[in-house]
């Protein structure tokens, strides 16, 4: 006999809408409030006709990193089947990750398939010396690193060659 493991995925958009779990799930699941520091949101155009249909909206949410926002959403708690039919809802832009939430504890949670995708990249080529490694602050590649992503994680990324 094999049973069914409890999961719990935090949803910031159309997954806490009843409607949309009544569609994937056959029922309105268990949910409580809960927020995930340290990301935002932002809107992703949709094109699956049966997402659309599903949630009635052309338009979602997707998670980015962003230091010093925080998320709004739920926990639902899913079983495995659940989970799947979640998994099959979400389009390509997603994947699903662990993340710990404001309260610690863990959950799933879909975010952006292709983070790096709107990044602004900088590539520092050269050996652990260009790096700092004598620098416990990380000499100035550590610096230009620390200076470029601060402000908005999900868009900056530095490279160390």
């Amino acid at each position: 006999m094999t049973g069914s493991r409890a999961h719990t995925l935090f949803s910031f958009g159309t997954l806490m809408d009843e409607r949309v779990q009544t569609a994937l799930f056959g029922r309105a699941v268990p949910t409580s409030p809960a927020s995930l520091a340290g990301y935002t949101t932002r809107p992703l155009k949709i094109t699956d006709p049966a997402v659309i249909a599903a949630s009635g909206l052309d338009v979602h949410l997707i998670l980015e990193r962003r230091l010093g926002a925080s998320v709004e959403g739920a926990v639902l708690h899913l079983t495995d089947q659940e989970l799947a039919a979640a998994d099959a809802y979400e389009v390509d832009d997603y994947t699903r990750r662990r993340v710990v939430l404001s309260s610690g504890e863990s959950a799933w949670a879909y975010l952006d398939a292709k983070p790096l995708r709107p990044a602004e990249r900088i590539v520092v080529v050269g050996d652990s010396i260009a790096y700092g490694r004598c620098d416990p602050r990380g000499g100035w590649a550590g610096h230009l690193a620390a200076a470029h992503i601060s402000g908005n994680e999900a868009e900056r990324r530095l490279f160390n060659l």
